[in-house]
């Protein structure tokens, strides 16, 4: 993965946990635009050392009940899968852009 795909990729991962996984349930504040930002690296990072979509839905699982003290549910077990396929369709989105201009 070159620098600009890795930087895009982190500001689309910052949007998808704000906009789809959001397991507090902020993402209708603008002050609370940066809630996830913190987690961004670690998502970045699972996705760069190959982490398949359940090893990632596992880490916003752990995120969740961890730092956040959820429990587990249906609703954030389906908002993991959905931030995990758009993180994985934006990965294959900019991928194959890269592959089609270089």
């Amino acid at each position: 993965m070159n620098d600009e795909i890795e930087k895009e990729l982190s500001e689309r991962i910052d949007e998808v946990l704000f906009y789809i996984w959001d397991p507090i349930g902020v993402n209708h504040y603008a002050q609370a635009r940066d809630e996830y930002r913190a987690y961004v690296p670690r998502v970045l990072e699972a996705v760069r050392t190959d982490a398949g979509p359940e090893e990632l839905i596992i880490l916003l699982n752990q995120l969740a009940a961890g730092p956040m003290g959820l429990g587990s549910s249906e609703q954030l077990a389906d908002r993991a899968r959905a931030a995990v396929e758009t993180v994985f369709d934006w990965m294959e989105l900019l991928n194959h852009r890269a592959a089609r201009e270089g």
